[in-house]
């Protein structure tokens, strides 16, 4: 009785143990496909952000021009400001040494100097000369005025342009800063998330290839362009080219980027590796799904790489800026660089598109 005891309790055992493992192993899927559409989000935050970044530092451009227009009418403006406020001064100066003047000498009564004329002959010339002095003395006090009026002016002028080049910078600065600080935050949120991915790196390439192989690993595009994988030029455009090797017309599916060998290669966008492997005239093939857009599957592909530079594995996922692989030479080529591809659609060889609708480079 015993002995058929022992094998029933094993199996049950065993099968309780089986039953765990698969509810552990649906946990963490369900945890890994959580925090995924989390990232996704917040990726798609982030594009979005930094679109309204761009924005903002599109205005801040447009402030700075407006602040440097600023900038050079202040000096012409101070120049008219310190010729018109010279001018207020001399006339000041003038008048005050008329107003001296004519406290100091009495015989200005202009009304006693007409009645002690001794004939009417003396009494036209005093007056002549009196109605003289008057248009001198109200010439001055109307120069003064005017001067002081126009140095107010100009003076009012300079402090309206220093108002506004302040008021254009601190709101220039106040709105770059605050969108900034919106992508920080949701960047901050994405690499807590990043951190979970790599403690769980194993578990998720388990879980990534048993989707891909069932055909049920989907999540969106976060949307935006990505980045340049090698962050140098573009040396041969997608589209119909003279191909180096066979010396006829062909339709070049990619793009090949600048770069001597061992170049760093880096994800563009966030994405999981379904694909790495010798591949004819490609030399080694990396290919990246990166979402969908649609009921449409992105990838992003890349040739000729050496299979010992290659970093990441099937079934890894990658966020934006992480190292794939290095540019090599192998395949067919006449040289080293990497040719990178975007395929947009389904099965194994999707349709091939221009990379420039894709990324920035």
């Amino acid at each position: 009785m015993l002995k058929k005891l022992i094998p029933l309790a094993l199996s049950v055992t065993l099968g309780v143990s089986s039953v765990t493992v698969s509810y552990a192993f649906a946990d963490i899927r369900d945890e890994i496909k959580g925090k995924r559409k989390e990232q996704q989000n917040l990726l798609i935050d982030i594009a979005e952000k930094e679109g309204i970044a761009k924005d903002q530092l599109q205005k801040k451009e447009e402030f700075d021009s407006k602040i440097k227009e600023i900038e050079r009418q202040r000096e012409p403006a101070e120049e008219k400001y310190m010729t018109e406020k010279a001018k207020s001064d001399r006339a000041k100066e003038k008048l005050g040494k008329r107003l001296k003047s004519m406290y100091l000498n009495r015989s200005n009564n202009y009304t006693m100097q007409l009645l002690s004329s001794e004939s009417f002959s003396d009494f036209i010339q005093r007056f002549q000369y009196i109605r003289m002095i008057t248009k001198s003395d109200y010439q001055l006090v109307r120069e003064y005025m005017e001067t002081t009026k126009r140095a107010e002016e100009q003076k009012q002028v300079y402090d309206d342009l220093i108002t506004e080049q302040d008021k254009l910078a601190k709101q220039a600065q106040e709105e770059y800063k605050k969108a900034v600080a919106e992508i920080n935050k949701n960047r901050e949120e994405s690499e807590k998330i990043d951190q979970f991915f790599e403690e769980h790196a194993d578990e998720i390439i388990k879980i990534n290839l048993k989707d891909w192989s069932s055909g049920n690993l989907t999540f969106t595009y976060p949307g935006g362009k990505m980045k340049n994988p090698t962050r140098t030029k573009v040396r041969s455009s997608y589209g119909m080219r003279l191909h180096p090797i066979y010396r006829s017309y062909k339709m070049h599916t990619g793009v090949d980027m600048v770069g001597g060998y061992g170049t760093p290669i880096y994800a563009p966008q966030a994405g999981i590796v379904v694909s790495s492997q010798s591949a004819g005239g490609y030399g080694w093939l990396v290919t990246i799904y990166h979402g969908n857009i649609g009921n449409k599957k992105v990838f992003t592909r890349y040739a000729h790489s050496y299979p010992g530079q290659v970093q990441v594995r099937v079934g890894q996922q990658v966020k934006q800026g992480d190292l794939i692989s290095r540019v090599g030479a192998y395949g067919q080529v006449t040289g080293a660089h990497l040719h990178f591809e975007v395929r947009v659609g389904e099965g194994d060889n999707p349709p091939y598109v221009n990379p420039a609708q894709y990324v920035d480079f």
